[in-house]
């Protein structure tokens, strides 16, 4: 988005964001997705949202894949501005070694870049934390992995699996994901791997999460799974709407939007505050499905549960995201 397009962007979200607030919605953040360091005009852009929203834009952790860092001739400006709008720490995701972070990031020197930005920040006084993404392949490369953690020397740690929502690129990950028997040498370490963190705990009790064992819990005991609308109550309640090149605003977090709301700018924000209001959470089961409609969660597990699959999943409610999308796509 330009930066001029992306003023009048502000101008229109300006009365929509207050509309929610008065309306009773708790925190509004405002977000910057992608890879927001990638763009020319990142500097003006993250003075000018700090400036005018300091009420709904704040990043004291700045999430990056490294490469902009790595490879801007300003980028010492850039870490000057994330500093200046109180970003004390970056955090930077890591796939696994120089061939797997390449082709995860379809960039031929993305490992290089990596490590080049996370001593950057480092020397300029950021605190940078690591994001690994545990794939099978991860695991295949275990200790060459954490031995590059090792010298890249970060400072807090996550590992997690990758979510499942029911689109077309949260499908392809399913090549990628690991299961218990991947993960069960290495669980132990994981846990102590991510500190105290909620990581730590996942890695703890990561049996849960398993295909199989979510399928035998909710056969034994079905009234833990009484409907999809319980599940739903499970899920963090939060709704996102992402702004376009346009300004046409979506329902949906960025890359998995899928219904138009209006035009910033063109609809009246009266109007836009209204249909954000009535918005289901995205990242719950009724942002995708008519909840009321669906089978109850025992006949899902079921049809579609598989018995044998040891793939883990980021959460129990992922593992019926899964379900669901199987029985999407064969009806």
């Amino acid at each position: 988005m330009p930066l001029e397009e992306y003023r009048r962007c502000l101008d229109a979200l300006e009365p929509i964001l207050d509309g929610l607030r008065k309306d009773g919605f708790g925190r509004i953040d405002l977000y910057l997705d992608y890879e927001p360091l990638l763009h020319p005009k990142i500097c003006e852009i993250l003075t000018i949202t700090r400036e005018r929203f300091g009420d709904y834009f704040e990043m004291p952790t700045f999430p990056t894949i490294g490469i902009p860092i790595a490879t801007r001739s300003d980028w010492e400006e850039v870490l000057e501005t994330l500093r200046t709008i109180g970003t004390n720490e970056l955090e930077f995701t890591l796939h696994g070694p120089e061939h797997i972070q390449n082709q995860a990031t379809n960039h031929p020197r993305a490992f290089e870049f990596h490590s080049l930005a996370v001593h950057r920040a480092q020397a300029y006084g950021f605190e940078t934390a690591l994001n690994l993404m545990v794939t099978k392949e991860l695991l295949q490369h275990f200790e060459e992995t954490m031995e590059i953690v090792r010298r890249n020397g970060y400072g807090q740690k996550r590992a997690a699996v990758p979510t499942y929502e029911p689109t077309p690129r949260m499908r392809r990950f399913e090549m990628h994901r690991p299961t218990l028997d991947d993960v069960e040498p290495f669980r132990e370490y994981l846990s102590s791997f991510c500190g105290e963190n909620n990581d730590a705990k996942y890695w703890e009790n990561v049996d849960k999460y398993a295909e199989r064992n979510v399928l035998h819990d909710v056969l034994l005991h079905p009234e833990h799974y009484p409907s999809v609308a319980f599940l739903e109550s499970q899920v963090p309640d939060w709704i996102f709407v992402t702004v376009v090149p346009g300004l046409s605003i979506y329902y949906g977090n960025v890359g998995l939007y899928h219904r138009k709301l209006g035009v910033l700018g063109t609809d009246s924000s009266v109007s836009l505050v209204e249909r954000i209001r009535k918005l289901k959470s995205n990242y719950q089961f009724g942002g995708f499905y008519d909840v009321g409609a669906l089978p109850a969660p025992v006949n899902v597990a079921r049809r579609f549960g598989d018995n044998k699959s040891g793939k883990l999943y980021h959460t129990v409610e992922d593992v019926f995201f899964r379900w669901l999308d199987l029985m999407d796509m064969a009806d």
